[in-house]
């Protein structure tokens, strides 16, 4: 008996490990984002060795995946094949007797000679078909039960050549076997030469993208730590103008670090021209950066760069409640008024810009009118959110979605609760 073993080819490899380091990769990324135990470091770098370390990472993984140790592990889920299909697709057990070709996949053994039906379904996947339970096609001149399913294997993993070569041999083992029409069809189409290797360039284009995702996002995670370390040192207590001075140089410089790469063109980065130009991402950046300008004193330019953020992220309702408040700080109430009641307008079930524009009232007018204002959002608040209450059944009432801060807090209730002291 002679045993081989049909490959996969090169484009199927090439996906297989990039779409198992994407995740692997994505764990990374949430790993170093929410913690700041690499702050001593430059991660700037960290791209390129990433990237190779969960490749291996992912081979190893991959690896062990096809093997039968990892079919017995995952048999309440795959019923004994391997999880995963990397390096070797099928293994054929040919012996002197064509009849006892069998095939083998995981815990999974078949031979050929039982093989009634092989169809193609429209995801890809060779399914073999047999009478063994349901016995012959035509029974007492009348159509009988539909072959069982016994084998389901991904067919577009192997070669276009390999896959005429496999369903010769099943023909060459069982020649009266029945071919589904897409599978004919599929056959019947004639072999493009590099066609294997032209579908190989998508998975070397997701290799790029990969690179570039982790070289992009170590920048872009590191631009943020600049800018977080300019601001944490620019609102550091300050006893003395010598301390004030060494102080603000220092956040200084890590300001200019972070805009320097702010400043960086892209390049041929796909990463940093299509998400971090845009969207959420760059105004993360932005607020990041208005924040350092704020506590550096810098506040007009504060101002500025969070318009910018909310350029990108206009649906944002803490950062707009950030530049009402700094737009009466600096003393623009009229601004931060329209501010405010563009989001009362967007955000009918939340109390704190209702709460923002009575502070704001009480500033520049009296209590009389801020009660008033109160008087006129509770009703509203009423009808838009708590309707005909109480709800049945009990416990469906309606509720508020308010998230404070802490500048949220100290804004609405420092001037509530410490008037008169």
């Amino acid at each position: 008996m002679s045993t081989r073993q049909i490959k996969t080819t090169l484009a199927h490899r090439g996906y297989s490990l990039v779409k198992m380091s994407y995740p692997l990769f994505a764990l990374a990324f949430l790993d170093l984002f929410s913690s700041s135990n690499w702050f001593d470091c430059d991660i700037s770098w960290l791209g390129l060795p990433l990237i190779l370390a969960i490749l291996v990472a992912s081979h190893i993984f991959l690896l062990y995946l096809q093997t039968d140790r990892a079919a017995r592990v995952f048999y309440w889920l795959h019923r004994g094949k391997p999880p995963a299909i990397y390096l070797d697709w099928l293994e054929i057990n040919e012996t002197d007797n064509p009849v006892d070709t069998s095939i083998r996949l995981g815990l999974r053994n078949f031979k050929l000679s039982y093989v009634d039906e092989l169809h193609l379904t429209i995801w890809g996947n060779l399914v073999f078909k047999s009478r063994l339970m349901t016995g012959s096609k035509i029974e007492n001149g009348k159509q009988a039960v539909d072959a069982d399913d016994v084998f389901k294997v991904p067919f577009g993993v192997i070669s276009s050549s390999e896959q005429k070569q496999f369903i010769e041999l099943v023909k060459s083992v069982r020649p009266d076997v029945v071919l589904g029409k897409r599978l004919e069809k599929k056959l019947s189409a004639k072999l493009v030469k590099g066609e294997d290797y032209i579908q190989a360039l998508g998975a070397a284009f997701l290799l790029f993208v990969l690179f570039d995702l982790s070289h992009s996002m170590g920048g872009y995670l590191e631009m943020l730590k600049h800018y977080h370390l300019a601001q944490v040192v620019a609102r550091e207590e300050m006893p003395s103008q010598a301390v004030r001075e060494e102080k603000l140089k220092k956040a200084t410089d890590q300001f200019e670090r972070a805009e320097k790469m702010l400043d960086s063109p892209a390049g041929i980065s796909l990463v940093k021209r299509t998400v971090l130009h845009k969207g959420v991402a760059t105004a993360a950046v932005y607020q990041a950066r208005a924040d350092a300008l704020w506590y550096l004193g810098k506040r007009e330019e504060a101002i500025e760069s969070l318009n910018t953020a909310l350029e990108f992220y206009p649906k944002s309702l803490r950062m707009h409640l950030q530049l009402a408040r700094w737009q009466i700080a600096v003393g623009k109430t009229r601004e931060a008024r329209k501010v405010i009641s563009k989001m009362i307008e967007e955000h009918d079930d939340v109390l704190l810009p209702r709460l923002y524009m009575m502070v704001l009232t009480r500033q520049t007018s009296d209590d009389t009118r801020a009660k008033r204002y109160y008087e006129i959002y509770a009703d509203q608040l009423d009808l838009q959110v708590f309707g005909d209450e109480p709800w049945w059944p009990p416990g469906g009432n309606r509720l508020l979605k308010d998230s404070w801060t802490r500048d949220d807090m100290h804004f609405v209730l420092d001037p509530m609760m410490l008037k008169g002291k």
